[in-house]
């Protein structure tokens, strides 16, 4: 299922594996209520921000590139965070972190 946080959620074309919220709450609520066990945030900066004191696990993706652009991921505290996991890929290193 993908699930789309908007303002305006019936700009949204819905059908069986598409829905819109609000808000994350209620995205979050949809989401209990059809037994969803796992769910991933795919951005942007303001949602990460929102979603981040919610999550037990994080999968980040690190670039090996300079990009310009002006919206971040939120700063970590990485005392609350503990490494399990590193996958090399070239281009990239995927890094499983799970909440202490």
């Amino acid at each position: 299922l993908n699930v789309v946080l908007t303002s305006d959620p019936s700009s949204i074309p819905q059908s069986e594996n598409l829905v819109a919220f609000p808000s994350l709450n209620e995205a979050i609520q949809h989401c209990k209520m059809k037994g969803y066990e796992k769910l991933f945030i795919i951005g942007g900066e303001s949602l990460y921000k929102s979603a981040l004191p919610l999550v037990g696990f994080m999968i980040l993706t690190r670039m090996k590139l300079t990009a310009e652009g002006d919206r971040f991921f939120p700063e970590i505290d990485w005392s609350k965070w503990k490494k399990v996991k590193s996958d090399e890929r070239g281009e990239f290193t995927i890094e499983y972190y799970e909440r202490i």
